[in-house]
């Protein structure tokens, strides 16, 4: 909004066209960091999948066999489907939403300071505080 308020406001088309251009720019931008965090997202998520698969096959190997006595197949089978479907459907979510917000509170923060500059001493000195003192 601020870029486009901006674009109303100057007179030279000079000025028009850095505008026009910055917002290109920033729209490629976010669907660089959009394509990024998704397919970091997936391959984060088969790599935990991939590291539970294999701890759990090792803790099943390694059990004694009275383990197997008395569970039934089935019962050790959904319990492997049950913590892979966790994995690949709560988890992923949980983590893109945590994500999103992040994104959301920068992209806020860029524009506050786009708006007033004195803002970036404040934030950093409250960054500085959080940082130090908590």
């Amino acid at each position: 909004m601020y870029l486009i308020s901006e674009y109303r406001q100057n007179d030279t088309d000079e000025e028009k066209e850095n505008i026009i251009w910055s917002i290109f720019i920033l729209g490629i931008i976010y669907l660089v960091c959009g394509l990024i965090r998704s397919y970091g997202l997936g391959f984060l998520c088969l790599m935990c999948n991939r590291n539970l698969h294999n701890q759990m096959n090792t803790s099943i190997l390694r059990s004694i066999s009275r383990y197997f006595d008395e569970n039934p197949s089935g019962r050790i089978i959904n319990r492997f489907s049950n913590d892979t479907g966790i994995l690949d459907s709560i988890l992923i979510q949980a983590i893109y939403a945590s994500l999103e917000i992040l994104i959301w509170i920068f992209v806020l923060l860029v524009r506050i300071m786009m708006i007033n500059q004195y803002l970036i001493i404040a934030l950093c000195i409250e960054f500085i505080f959080i940082v130090y003192f908590t």
